[in-house]
Formats: C-alpha cells, structure tokens, sequence
C-alpha cells in the first residue's frame, strides 16, 4: 500500500511539473513511449487534459504510422505513432514527451526530429523521472533547438551529472546529484 501511495505521488508530482513549466503546453499533444513510459505518459495528459498517444512496436495490419523514430538501445528499436486523430499532430500544438528516463536522449532528439519534419510544433517538453544525460548530450537538445527554431525543455524529477571517468564502469558513488532540474534551450 504504501509502494503504490509514492508511486501515485511521484506520478503526480511528475505531470505537475510538466504543467508547471509553462502555460505553452495549453492545447498540448502528450506522447509518452512504449513500453515502460505509456502509463506516466497518460497520467500527465491526464493531468494537462491533453490528447494522448503512446508509441508502439506493432505494426497492426492496415494501420498507416503517422511517424516512426528508432530507440537505438533497446531490445525492439523501432517506434510508431498511430494516432486516432493525426490532425492534432498537424497541428501547431505544443508536444509533450513523456520518457522514464533519459540517458543520452537520443530517442527524444529522434522524435523531435521526426515530428518537426511532419509539422513544425513550437515547443517541446520532455518530462521524465530522471535525466542522466552528460553535458555533450544536453548540448544536443540545444544545438536541436536552434536548428528547428523551437523550444526543447526537460523538467526532471532527479537530475544526474555523471562525471566522465577513465574507467568505463560507472558506480553509484560516482554520481552526482544535482537537483531537479528544469531547463529550456
């Protein structure tokens, strides 16, 4: 019981940063990624009263993909989107990603990429329980911001910086926490 009561608040507490961040997720469109993140990704449309897809490795028979990006590092790599409605992506509406975590960020740069190319959305914002990118990484959302001309912001529930180590295994104590982090390029 008390597993799921701070599970509900870390939910919570994650979608309220996503709406506190910025009134620009009004009229927001909510992806969360398949499979881990679909049921944060609802909870914070739930949350913002947004429309929600989530992605999906299936490809069903007769469906038409309104886009599809690759998670490189994982098990199944190619994603979907199959929206009921794919006028709400066409739209200018801002995009709210919602992701368990964020290593490198990779996937997130992908789908930005891929919807961008689709139609043009003024802001993204990725919400997610922990960023671990390094800095060369962060400086990639920024560089893609400036490219597409739009906002890319990441609200976190922990914000990690991993120091670059000689060694390639990476420990517990060799994390830095730095704070939850709200950042906009």
């Amino acid at each position: 019981v008390l597993r799921h009561a701070a599970a509900r608040r870390t939910r919570a507490r994650l979608a309220s940063l996503a709406v506190a961040q910025d009134a620009a997720v009004a009229g927001a469109v909510t992806i969360g990624y398949a499979e881990t993140a679909t049921g944060l990704g609802r909870i914070v449309a739930d949350t913002l009263g947004s429309y929600y897809i989530h992605s999906t490795r299936h490809a069903p028979a007769g469906a038409v993909a309104y886009g599809a990006f690759e998670e490189a590092h994982s098990h199944a790599t190619s994603h979907r989107l199959l929206p009921t409605d794919p006028s709400l992506l066409d739209s200018a509406a801002p995009i709210v990603l919602v992701d368990d975590e964020l290593s490198t960020g990779a996937t997130i740069i992908n789908t930005i990429t891929e919807l961008h190319q689709l139609a043009a959305h003024p802001s993204y914002t990725v919400a997610t329980l922990i960023d671990l990118r390094s800095d060369a990484d962060r400086n990639r959302f920024a560089e893609l911001a400036r490219t597409l001309g739009c906002t890319i912001t990441v609200v976190a529930l922990e914000d990690w910086m991993t120091p670059v180590t000689s060694t390639p295994t990476r420990t517990a104590s060799s994390l830095f926490l730095v704070s939850t982090s709200r950042r906009r390029f």
